[in-house]
């Protein structure tokens, strides 16, 4: 193993330790809910790599099947507790991944497909064929009975499936002013996909997504880099602002996160109901820390305390935690979320992970 390797790791750890010492400097008060303090977990190397650990900049995660699927630029991790990895190798990129009626589905340069998490099989619909057109999100929805993946991506691209392995490629419709924007995420709920993208762009689908219609929402000009959907109603991130909509068609006037770039989003109905926005904070320092955001059971948006300075691009619930991903190999996780009528779990020496 080279020395600049193991400098690398061992500077990365440093990072990850003074992040911690910050947080509890500007969270001097008490150690606070399970959203309060997240545990770096990184994951190990493909095989045969030389790293200690995992460097690969993650872009998606998923639950399902009792496990976590992260993908990224070139590796898959998995994990059935969140907190233990393991790593494949995939030779490219993914920037989304899903998982319904029991198959996780991964897009990006090329779309994968797994019912156990490991093993992936490569399928490329006809949208690939002779074109570096990228999938950037994926989403699963139970439309009207029926079990449909949807996919979006660059220049406008919308994929429907039912099962993640045969693919229809369907019109975005008109979208102005860009008529093909790059579309970067994509959620369901209330019966409509919502999907978002560059220039504002918000676009919804009440038949499955066989048809489109843009959304306005005024004059804001940003990408829009995620959308998630719970507590009756859709919420997107920009960087530095929120939008909230209860039906996806009219949209709330933008809710300020002043010097926060917000790159996903996630929640969990588990009480509370929590929607949890992740990134990189701005501003003038060398190394900024990760930018953690949490809304809880409707309330206003507060910043979490973050164990990293990286860009975090996206975050998942399962297994009662929060596990969210990011740039540089980035893996973190909350503390367990306990159920109603439970108390929380400290993690201490005997317990440095949380309660199980």
């Amino acid at each position: 193993m080279s020395y600049a390797i193991v400098s690398r790791y061992r500077a990365f750890l440093l990072r990850s330790l003074l992040a911690m010492l910050a947080a509890a400097v500007m969270f001097p008060s008490a150690r606070g809910g399970p959203l309060d303090h997240w545990t770096v977990t990184p994951a190990p190397p493909p095989p045969h790599s030389t790293q200690p650990a995992s460097t690969s900049n993650n872009k998606g995660i998923a639950f399902g099947n009792g496990q976590f699927v992260i993908f990224g630029e070139g590796e898959t991790h998995s994990s059935t507790d969140g907190i233990h990895w393991t790593t494949e190798f995939t030779n490219t990129c993914h920037h989304g991944v899903a998982f319904g009626n029991g198959r996780f589905v991964a897009v990006g340069a090329d779309t994968r497909t797994s019912t156990t998490g490991s093993g992936w099989t490569n399928i490329r619909p006809q949208i690939y064929s002779g074109s570096t057109i990228w999938l950037r999100a994926i989403a699963f929805g139970e439309h009207k009975g029926r079990s449909l993946f949807i996919a979006v991506g660059d220049t406008g691209q919308i994929l429907t499936s039912s099962n993640g392995i045969a693919w229809t490629k369907r019109n975005p419709g008109a979208i102005v002013p860009n008529p093909q924007p790059y579309l970067q995420a994509v959620a369901y709920g209330k019966g409509r996909f919502v999907a978002v993208g560059d220039n504002s762009t918000i676009i919804t689908s009440d038949n499955g997504g066989f048809t489109w219609t843009q959304r306005g929402i005024g004059t804001v000009n940003g990408t829009f880099a995620g959308v998630a959907y719970g507590n009756n109603k859709f919420v997107v991130v920009d960087a530095g602002a929120l939008f909230e909509s209860a039906d996806g068609t009219t949209w709330s006037a933008p809710i300020p996160v002043t010097g926060m770039k917000l790159s996903g989003i996630g929640y969990t109905d588990l009480p509370p109901k929590t929607f949890v926005a992740v990134g990189l904070t701005t501003g003038t320092v060398a190394h900024p820390p990760s930018a953690i955001l949490a809304s809880i059971n409707g309330g206003p948006w507060t910043l979490k305390p973050a164990p990293t300075f990286t860009e975090l691009r996206d975050v998942e619930y399962g297994l009662n935690m929060l596990v969210a991903v990011g740039q540089g190999g980035a893996i973190l996780h909350s503390d367990k979320i306990p159920p109603p009528g439970k108390p929380p779990c400290i993690p201490s020496s005997r317990k440095p992970f949380g309660c199980k």
